[in-house]
């Protein structure tokens, strides 16, 4: 196959093989040029696609500024909904999920989630809860309700579910701990 193909190509004029070699090379150019070329020139297409989204954001600041004002409303809506006033109760539950989450971590206690509770009134008390969801052996759990209910001053388990885990030897936790606040004083 080689032979026949050098054969055809010695035959062939100087002048038409000096073009289909001029040809060749101008295909392998083109190519090699567009390879080079398709990073930059997609870098530069999204680079012009987020200035003109920019510039439309920029164009409409009456809207951007309605839009911080519906969500500083529902903000708002969703603080005074959950009860926290940014008071004694949002910083009491602050620091005893930080109790909650350092105790377990000591007895190999894996935290879940901890997230703070609706705040609601009790008689004349303020009843400021957390809701915790925590996974471990039997024991480490059991470790960990102690440490807790001893360090963190006087809590109330208001509620309690304990099933089995994924692990055969693994139990999954989920409590809600309240602290009762004393009434505000009135003016």
């Amino acid at each position: 196959m080689k032979a026949p193909l050098m054969a055809a190509v010695a035959r062939m004029p100087a002048r038409q093989l000096n073009m289909l070699l001029a040809g060749v090379l101008a295909i392998v150019l083109a190519l090699l040029l567009t390879f080079a070329l398709r990073a930059p020139l997609a870098a530069l297409r999204l680079q012009r696609a987020e200035r003109a989204r920019m510039e439309l954001a920029a164009g409409q600041p009456a809207r951007t500024a309605q839009q911080l004002a519906a969500l500083s409303a529902q903000v708002g809506a969703l603080e005074r909904a959950l009860g926290r006033d940014g008071g004694a109760g949002s910083q009491l539950q602050l620091r005893l999920i930080g109790e909650v989450d350092r105790a377990a971590a000591r007895h190999g206690v894996l935290l879940r989630s901890a997230a703070p509770g609706p705040a609601r009134t009790v008689a004349t008390f303020t009843e400021t809860s957390i809701d915790v969801e925590a996974a471990g052996s039997y024991r480490a759990l059991v470790a960990w309700l102690r440490e807790i209910d001893a360090g963190a001053g006087p809590l109330s388990i208001v509620s309690f579910d304990l099933r089995a885990g994924d692990g055969a030897a693994q139990r999954i936790i989920k409590i809600r701990l309240a602290a009762y606040l004393p009434p505000k004083e009135q003016p």
